[in-house]
């Protein structure tokens, strides 16, 4: 229910698309960026890595862990 990204390098950025409104948010990261989202997230949102043919030039690295917490729900 939780997905941690951190991405190493090259300034990429990740692009997230809502599955019924199609609003895009991209999100620049530059090395070392770490970002988080839950479950609703993933059901809600398309995502993914904007594919720049001039970062395979740079390198970079992208760790993806996903897992689970508990987390609480709002009242």
């Amino acid at each position: 229910n939780i997905t941690v990204a951190l991405s190493l390098g090259a300034t990429r950025s990740t692009s997230f698309q809502h599955m019924k409104t199609k609003t895009r948010i991209d999100i620049p990261l530059p090395d070392r960026s770490v970002y988080v989202f839950n479950k609703q997230v993933n059901v809600d949102w398309m995502h993914g890595i904007i594919q720049e043919p001039e970062v395979k030039k740079e390198g970079r690295i992208s760790i993806i862990l996903w897992g689970k917490c508990n987390q609480r729900k709002h009242p």
